[in-house]
């Protein structure tokens, strides 16, 4: 497995980008995004509870951010993702302490 976490500044809103690759087991032929983010949808015999790539669709959504999947495209990684997050900077209140 591979996860690598980058950062985008270039843009008008700044983003961290967080890849993931996994030598696993591959999904099953037919299975493809939708079926990657559908609540208790599992993965063939060897899914385990169906809900965590619902998950994480859920979190990005939520965050405003983006989520692009390749499932079975590359001999060595059998499960690509990339999620982008924007990153939000606020300014603390005065009296908090950092």
């Amino acid at each position: 497995m591979i996860i690598r976490v980058d950062l985008d500044t270039e843009q008008a809103i700044s983003k961290v980008i967080l890849s993931f690759k996994n030598n696993g087991l591959a999904f099953p032929e037919n299975f493809d995004k939708e079926k990657f983010i559908r609540k208790n949808l599992k993965a063939g015999d060897t899914g385990n509870t169906g809900i965590g790539g619902y998950d994480i669709y859920q979190i990005v959504n939520f965050m405003e951010g983006s989520f692009d999947l390749k499932l079975n495209e590359d001999d060595q990684y059998a499960t690509n993702y990339e999620i982008e997050l924007p990153i939000i900077i606020t300014k603390e209140s005065e009296d908090e302490d950092l």
